[in-house]
Parts: structure tokens; sequence; C-alpha cells
């Protein structure tokens, strides 16, 4: 993204802040967050929010996550001094102005979650975000990204455009694999769900690091001599 591209992105989610905070912790929050949990998300584990905005799941997340600590970006400075002021109990909780491109970190994390930002970051750039988060991950992270449905963007596209967001594509999963698998990661789960509407409007991805296959011996080795056996006898 250029330069000023960028500044209209910021000043978009400076302003966007505000509606944000109107609407609080809300029943999406929650239920990312339900889902996290379901995924595996342990108290002590070492969090990275992309796209945080006022940090309304950060505080979901850095309330749970007690034992552990939680890094939160976002490319609205406004937003993350909303953000702070949410958390600032949590000293376990660290903030950071970033559009991605430049972020580096010495650790490598358990969870790195993506809530409903993706679709905010133009396709183009989805390998090298995706790249950057290879390097922080470690070989059993979970990337964890929801979106909204693509078909639900699809409507909005074409019936009411003055609801979406200034950056705001539809993501259909055949779009998102090639930047994923490209830096070695896997598609583990795909779920659609629905918060608003009766047909899905959301859609929620887990990732997981490629690590090398190789051949298991059966877990049951009697089993395996049996079958072995079965074999010479019967053909």
């Amino acid at each position: 993204m250029d330069e000023t591209n960028q500044q209209k992105v910021i000043s978009f989610y400076d302003d966007f802040a505000n509606e944000q905070l109107k609407t609080g912790i809300n029943v999406r929050h929650r239920t990312i967050f339900h889902l996290l949990k379901k995924a595996g998300l342990r108290r002590q584990d070492q969090v990275l929010e992309i796209g945080c905005g006022v940090g309304t799941l950060t505080y979901l997340i850095g309330k749970y996550c007690s034992s552990g600590k939680v890094l939160a970006t976002d490319i609205s400075p406004k937003s993350i001094e909303w953000a702070k002021s949410r958390t600032k109990k949590f000293a376990h909780v660290h903030y950071l102005v970033t559009d991605m491109q430049d972020f580096s970190s010495p650790e490598k994390f358990d969870f790195i979650v993506l809530p409903d930002v993706l679709e905010h970051i133009p396709l183009q750039e989805h390998a090298a975000l995706f790249a950057t988060i290879s390097r922080h991950c470690h070989a059993h992270s979970i990337i964890a990204i929801n979106i909204p449905d693509p078909y639900l963007l699809q409507w909005y596209h074409r019936h009411e455009p003055e609801k979406l967001q200034i950056i705001d594509q539809p993501l259909y999963t055949n779009i998102l694999l090639p930047a994923i698998y490209a830096n070695g990661f896997f598609l583990a789960h795909l779920q659609r769900y629905s918060l608003h509407t009766t047909e899905p409007d959301y859609q929620w991805l887990l990732l997981k690091p490629q690590l090398e296959w190789t051949i298991l011996h059966p877990k049951n080795k009697w089993r395996q001599k049996w079958q072995s056996l079965r074999a010479r006898i019967y053909g």
C-alpha cells in the first residue's frame, strides 16, 4: 500500500474508532473468544492479535490469558489509545501501532488472531503478511482468522456499498489459499456460522504450520501382524 492510501486508511480507522466505542464488546467478539477457547487457547499462551481496533476482543483475551502475554496491533493510533485505556489493568497486555509490514518480535506466538481484519488488507499484501506471521510461529502455533462470509460482502457490494469500510473485499477460500500455502501453512479447519442473518454471515478459519510428513507406525502392532498374516493366507 502506498503512503497516500495508507494515510487514508489510518484516517478512516481513527474516525471509525468512535463507532467501535459505541458498540463495545458484542456477540461477535464473544463468539470469536469462545471459538478461540474451543481451538485450545490456554491461560498461559503468548497471543498476537492483528487488527485489535479499540481493544474489545483484546480485553476478553487479556482477562483470560492472565498467565501469558498478549501483543495487540493496529494501524490506527487512535484505536490503540482507546485499547490501552480499556485494558490498562492488565500488565501483560501490550500494544503496537503497525500495518504489519515492518513488524518484528523476538517471540514465537502460540496463537495469532486476525479478528475481522484480513478482508480490510489488500489482497496483494496477503503473501507478505503471512510471511511475517510465519516468522513468528513455532511448530504448534495456531493462526485463527474470523472474516465476514464472502457471499455476505458480495451482497453488500451490490446492494448497500455505503455500509462497507474503506477496504472491504470478499475473501473466497480459493483466493485466500495461495498466500496461506505459499508460506508454509495449511487450512486445518473452516466453519461458516450465522450471527445476524439466517444464512451464514461469518467464517472461522484455523491455520497450522505444515510439518514434515512421515509414515507413522500403526498404534496396534498386533493388528498390523494379523493383517499381514491374513494377507498371506487369503492373498
